[in-house]
């Protein structure tokens, strides 16, 4: 947004100890470092207790700080617990303008529960009447009166996104009956470019394949809207829903068989009803020159099983550029 709209806003992200050890988490770091997202602020609640066990680094703050320094985030260490010590981060991170910030926030799991506080095996568990009653009333001590009556001060309208653009106006694609044999993928380049020439709120993503899949056809009328995400396909996907929810349309490209790999963030997309559009290239039963590692086989199971999703499959270059409305 800070790039598509020049806009001011903050983004600020909370998430666990145990979820930091996915892939998907380091995708998205050194993409927002390699951007200098400068407004990004993530937190990690480094509780040290997993679902089932103790995370692998538990409380070893310099060893957080040190990963997310080499993936080039400004890694502030405070107690979790405090809340004076929590605003001076977020006020360092917000007078940061070169590289985004992460809090890692040391706390206590269960902090203050009788009984609870830094044990394990209590994740996603509910307390019996007794025990219940007992940590309410110990928590209830301990609240001081200026800390009970704390009201966050939280602005008073929500901030629209963007209006919806009307419906764009694109051409059929330029093949004639009888011509030249046109690729699907190529089709599908030429389309997108007429497209994203005459939609301001198309955005194109790509996973470094731009030359293969020609999302580069797009990138030469709009050069400022095409986004290289490299080989991190998790990471694609999830920037595309971001983009969905301010109203833009993405459009995610990459070889049909490496969605496999973003599946998981492609089911949530699903779930939330992210208005995305995929384009796996290099799919279907005949195994070309790249061989069986290239060629994408689970794609229409794999879209097919998800709620909501419209999968289409193309049978050549003209079918393909067809991104429009029918004329």
């Amino acid at each position: 947004m800070k790039k598509l709209e020049g806009s001011d806003r903050r983004v600020y992200v909370l998430m666990g100890d145990g979820e930091s050890a996915e892939g998907s988490i380091w995708e998205a770091a050194q993409f927002a470092s390699f951007h200098g997202v400068a407004n990004l602020c993530f937190t990690i609640d480094v509780n040290r207790l997993g679902r089932s066990q103790p995370t692998m680094l538990r409380h070893d703050m310099k060893r957080y700080q040190s990963r997310w320094e080499s993936f080039g985030w400004q890694a502030l260490v405070v107690n979790g617990h405090s809340i004076p010590d929590l605003l001076a981060a977020y006020e360092t991170a917000r007078n940061t303008t070169n590289r985004p910030t992460i809090v890692l926030a040391e706390t206590i799991k269960g902090k203050g529960l009788t009984g609870i506080e830094g044990l394990e095996d209590w994740h996603g568990k509910t307390l019996d009447r007794d025990m219940a009653a007992k940590v309410v009333a110990n928590l209830e001590k301990q609240l001081t009166g200026a800390e009970s009556r704390w009201n966050a001060n939280l602005p008073s309208s929500r901030v629209e996104a963007p209006n919806k653009l009307a419906p764009p106006t694109v051409g059929k694609p330029p093949y004639q009956i009888g011509g030249k044999e046109v690729a699907t993928r190529k089709g599908f380049g030429d389309g997108l470019a007429a497209l994203t020439q005459a939609a301001p709120f198309t955005v194109v993503l790509d996973a470094d394949v731009e030359n293969s899949t020609y999302t580069e056809e797009a990138q030469k009328v709009a050069p400022d809207r095409l986004f290289e995400t490299y080989i991190a396909e998790q990471n694609m996907i999830g920037v595309a829903m971001g983009l969905s929810s301010r109203h833009y349309v993405p459009i995610a490209s990459t070889f049909a068989c490496f969605f496999t790999r973003a599946y998981d963030f492609i089911r949530m997309a699903a779930i939330g009803g992210s208005n995305i559009k995929l384009v796996g290239t290099h799919a279907g039963i005949s195994i070309g020159e790249d061989g069986p590692s290239q060629m994408g086989l689970e794609d229409l199971a794999m879209m097919c099983a998800e709620p909501n999703y419209i999968v289409l499959y193309p049978s050549d270059g003209t079918s393909s550029g067809c991104l429009s409305k029918p004329q």
